[in-house]
């Protein structure tokens, strides 16, 4: 694992399935699993709140820990609010 100056770790510990989801939302002390549908399996508390970003460039990290004979597919969308950032 990386440290980075003004770095923030966070553990989901659950386990995830082809069509699920899972979301964070800044401000928010819990993550909500849904099925592929769109329907609210769980909250899960997480602990920490996000952490609201500056202006600037961010680095993002994802880890998965699976059994040998599974593997791991991930989309990940990262949505933040306000106008976005033009960089050169």
């Amino acid at each position: 694992m990386h440290s980075f100056e003004n770095s923030f770790q966070l553990t989901v510990p659950v386990s995830i399935y082809a069509g699920q989801m899972l979301l964070l939302k800044g401000g928010d002390d819990s993550a909500r699993m849904y099925d592929k549908r769109g329907a609210l399996i769980s909250k899960i508390k997480i602990g920490n709140k996000m952490p609201k970003l500056g202006l600037g460039r961010h680095i993002f990290t994802f880890d998965a820990a699976t059994d040998a004979n599974s593997s791991v597919d991930v989309d990940i969308q990262i949505k933040l609010p306000g106008k976005k950032e033009l960089s050169d």
